[in-house]
Formats: structure tokens, sequence, C-alpha cells
């Protein structure tokens, strides 16, 4: 008998996390995939990628059974009716909270207690502890290193779930955005996690799939390595562009791996929810980024965001000056705080124009694609905002963070589009916006072979994962060897 236990979070009920147990003969036993992931649910790029793995995978495996691996299952349990598990055991800054990774969605958050007088006798205890000379500076070293030995705690329980988890499954995939990239939570964060699953893979005997990611920031020796550990692991590795692939094949010391397109490329028509025409009034959607925003980006550049921001806004007045509808939105919800910050820009600038610009903030993905098929063309800065927006077949102006989004638009032949978000000059944006929409129906049919060209190199990726599927079902089975790696 095949027996399987898990202890995952699952898409229903309010109580902490269960146990799920299952007894299946080999022959009848159902195919669970696991889908990594630094998602929290609030990142519409990264809901779209799962959108797309889960609809292509049970295309393929009609009953299959998917388990989300993510920084927030509660969440994505929830926006995804699939089981899900925490990612880590690791709590860190700008990368894992361990509210979100353990919260069971039962217990009611920030207590205040009614009783005045043990929190009066606290406070005045408090108050002559901060008057003894160096005790605040001994408080804090001991609140970190109590706080570093309850995160290593916590892992290893963690491990240990993981390990059982990894024995059920079938195959386990790197599934979404921010995968090989050690600026949010440094070397402990995504590159620590990346080699966990992967070793816990191969002991286990999963095979483990590296799926159209990009190469982000590579700073820390220790993020590096532990990449490498876990990449050299993989029986399926593919990159999102050719520049990626190259300095994944530097870091490995091997030829450069494959390319194929970003995973949201594979959406189906459904989910992409195409309308043909767009909005009737000139509709654009505009979208900002809180890019080196402090308290919202890592490594903060106050000067560097202040000036984009003030940028935007004046190229977001020039456009509703012209007489087009503008609505505001955004794709992740670290954004939100640059939405108010150029709001707050316009209501000294354009303060009629403020009071009057809609802001839509989608939870959802059908949510966001619904607002693409009502608007013309789209300015925005993070990359699925832009993926996606010509995934509808919208034209995009693109004021571009990052070497993935120049990538881009690179490869759907939008370079004439696409601007440097810190040297933007607010008349050049203007005179290509204005370009944009003058050559709107020639870049729809631009974006429609891009889509389609890529979508074929994604659909024999997921036939490669099925293969992987297979074999592992018939080593359970006892009717064939190892699948070799790639």
């Amino acid at each position: 008998m095949y027996c399987r236990t898990a202890e995952l979070f699952i898409n229903s009920g309010t109580g902490p996390s269960i146990v799920l147990e299952h007894s299946e003969t080999p022959a009848a036993r159902t195919v669970r995939i696991g889908l990594l992931s630094p998602y929290s649910g609030t990142n519409i790029g990264d809901q779209a990628i799962q959108v797309a793995f889960i609809a292509n995978l049970r295309a393929r495996f009609p009953q299959a059974e998917l388990v989300g691996i993510y920084l927030n299952p509660r969440r994505a349990a929830a926006l995804h009716s699939i089981s899900t598990f925490p990612i880590t055991g690791l709590a860190l800054p700008f990368y894992a909270s361990a509210a979100e990774l353990f919260s069971s969605g039962s217990e009611p958050a920030n207590q205040v207690s009614t009783d005045d007088g043990p929190e009066q006798a606290t406070s005045r205890l408090r108050q002559y502890l901060k008057q003894l000379p160096g005790l605040r500076g001994l408080v804090l070293a001991a609140r970190k290193t109590a706080s570093g030995v309850r995160n290593f705690i916590t892992e290893l329980r963690w491990i240990g779930r993981s390990w059982r988890l990894v024995g059920d499954l079938d195959l386990l995939i790197v599934a979404g955005g921010g995968q090989i990239d050690d600026e949010w939570g440094g070397s402990w964060g995504q590159p620590y996690v990346l080699m966990r699953w992967a070793i816990l893979a191969r002991s286990r005997g999963c095979p483990f799939a590296v799926t159209s990611v990009g190469v982000g920031t590579l700073d820390r020796v220790f993020g590096r390595r532990f990449f490498a550990a876990a990449l050299r692991r993989a029986n399926y590795l593919s990159l999102r562009d050719q520049g990626s692939a190259d300095a994944i094949g530097k870091l490995l010391r091997r030829p450069a791996p494959k390319v194929v397109f970003d995973i949201a490329g594979s959406l189906t028509d459904a989910d992409r929810g195409v309308r043909g025409g767009g909005g009737s009034r000139g509709r654009i959607a505009v979208s900002p980024i809180a890019f080196r925003r402090a308290g919202s980006w890592p490594n903060a550049a106050h000067g560097l965001y202040e000036t984009y921001i003030a940028r935007f806004a004046e190229l977001v007045a020039s456009i509703a000056a012209a007489g087009h509808e503008i609505v505001v939105f955004t794709t992740s919800g670290a954004d939100g705080a640059a939405v108010n910050d150029m709001l707050d820009r316009l209501r000294i600038t354009a303060p009629d124009l403020a009071a009057r610009l809609p802001v839509v903030k989608p939870k959802t993905l059908a949510e966001l694609m619904e607002l693409m098929a009502d608007c013309d063309a789209v300015v925005a800065s993070r990359l699925h905002g832009v993926i996606l927006a010509h995934l509808a077949e919208r034209p995009v102006l693109a004021l571009s963070f990052d070497r993935k989004v120049d990538v881009h638009m690179q490869q759907y032949a939008q370079e004439a589009f696409r601007m440097d978000i810190a040297s933007f000059a607010v008349a050049d944006a203007r005179a290509r916006f204005d370009r944009l929409m003058s050559e709107s129906a020639a870049v729809a049919a631009l974006l429609r072979d891009a889509r389609l060209r890529y979508g074929r190199d994604l659909q024999l990726q997921y036939d490669a994962l099925a293969a992987l599927v297979t074999a592992k079902s018939a080593r359970v089975a006892g009717s064939a060897p190892a699948p070799a790696r790639e």
C-alpha cells in the first residue's frame, strides 16, 4: 500500500493546519505536484503564474492534487483553491513573516487587555528600567538572540514536515517570480529556501524542476553558493531570458540552460479575458511602482524615488490634459504607497485631476484583466504590469526599473516604448506615448504574434514536466528507472 501523511494548510476552514491522510494502491495513486514560489497572494504577477500553472497542469492531469508552497499559505489557498504549505520556517525582513507563514486564520489579532492595573504597573516598571545605563543595548541584543533561536527551532521543525511532504510529491516545480534573487531577505531568504527544497527533493527521490525563472540580484557570496547548490540538483532547468541563462551557466560553470518565456505567457484565453477594441473613451491605465521607496524596498534611494514619482505624476497630468481618461491601478500590494505618493504630488500640481482619479487595486488576476480589457493603453513599471497588459494585447509605455523589463520589451519588439525609470524626461515620455497611441493597431499585432510564438515553447515545457511526473509514477509502481537529469 502507498501511504501518505502530510501536514498542509487547506483551502477551506479557519482552523490551524491539519493532517490529510490517504492510503492508495500504486495503480490508483493520485498525481501530486508541488508549486514552490516566494508568493504571498498580493502580487498579481505571481498570481498569474500560479493560475497558468494550475490550468496547464490540470489540462494534463485532470485529477492532480496541487500543493502550493508559499510565503502566505492561507491567502494563497483561498485564491487558488489548492492545499498550501509554508515555504520556510524562517521569518526575515523583506522576505517572510511568521504571522503570514503560520497563521491559522482563527486567532484574534492584537488583543488588548481591559485590565488597567497590571498594564499601568508594567508601564511604571519599564520607565524605571529605561533609566539603567546600558540596559537598552542588552535588551536589544537579547531580543535579537532570542529571535534567532526561535527562527532556528521553527525552521528545524518545518524542515522535518517539508521532508515528509516532498516524499509524497511526484514533482516539485519552482514556479514564479523572485526566485534567483538575494535582494529580498538576503542569503537566508530565497537562496537558502531554494537550496533547502532542492536538497529535500533529491533526498526523497522527487523530481525537481526550475522553470522560466529570471536572474535578479546576486550580490552575496552565500546567496550565490546556495543558488548554485539548488540549481545543480534540478532535473529540469529553464530561464526566462538569454541574459539570465548566461548568468546561470556562468554560476554553474556549464553551458547556458534553455530559454523559455515567462510562465504568465501560458495563461489560457479565458484567464487572459481579452476583449477586442479596448475602452471607448481613450482610457489609459497607469501604475507607479514603489521602487527604492524607504520602507517598501530593501535598498532605499529617497532621491531617485522622489524624482520618479514627481515625473510620473507630471506625465499622468499631461496625458489627462490631452483628453484621456486615467485610471490608476496596482499589481502589487507594495505599490499602494507609490499610488498615494503620486496622488499627494498631484494634489499640489493638479488638484482637480487628483480629486477625480479612480484608483483600482485588484485582488485577483481576473479583476486586473477586466481592467486591462477596458483600457486602450498602459503606463507601468513592474514586469508583470507590462507582461499582463501585453497578453491582453494592450500597448504599454514601460518606465523600466530593471533589466527584466528591458528584456521583455525586447522580446516583444517594443524597445521603442521602453524608458529608464531613473532618467526618463517627461516631454520624451509624452512623445513616445503619443507615438504608441498612433501605432496601437500595429503594436497589438506584434503583441499577438509574440504571445503565440512564446506560448508554443511554454506548452512544450509543460509536456516535459508531465514526462517527469509520468516517470516518477512509473518508478513508484516499480516499472521504470530514474529519469536522466537535464
